[in-house]
């Protein structure tokens, strides 16, 4: 696996610049430019495309839900009923896993949601033995509450 700093060298040596540097954090004019553009090059890189290599799956928090029930915050965007907090090495989030009830009557002529998961092939587990991830609708945004 290549280090940051053998990336940044391949950078370099790509644009035809005659610059070595030993280590991304030496404290070098290249070292410094490199230090700056490496993070959110990376991060446009890796929203580019749904990586396989780069997936991750874990628990989110809850920040705030409209019964109150989950947290004592009930301020959420509308038309929303929960709120969640985005992990911090999420780049970008390519869907929320939802198993609904299975007590709850559908509505006539409803249109659901597929009961597949929209990545095939997906490493995640599902909560339930034998039921695939669903994918629930979401909005990624930033909150100011």
């Amino acid at each position: 696996m290549q280090e940051v700093t053998d990336v940044a060298q391949e950078a370099l040596d790509a644009a035809g610049l005659d610059i070595t540097v030993s280590d991304i954090e030496d404290g070098t004019t290249a070292a410094q430019l490199l230090s700056r553009k490496y993070r959110p090059c990376l991060g446009a890189l890796l929203r580019a495309a749904h990586w396989r290599f780069a997936r991750m799956q874990q628990p989110m928090v809850c920040l705030g839900d409209v019964s109150g029930v989950l947290t004592p915050s009930t301020l959420v965007i509308q038309p929303w009923n929960f709120e969640y907090a985005l992990p911090n090495d999420c780049v970008n989030p390519i869907f929320l896993p939802y198993n609904p009830p299975t007590n709850v009557p559908v509505p006539q002529g409803n249109i659901s949601i597929p009961a597949t998961p929209i990545a095939p092939g997906f490493a995640g587990a599902s909560v339930l033995p034998g039921v695939g991830l669903i994918p629930a609708r979401f909005l990624h945004a930033r909150d100011t509450n």
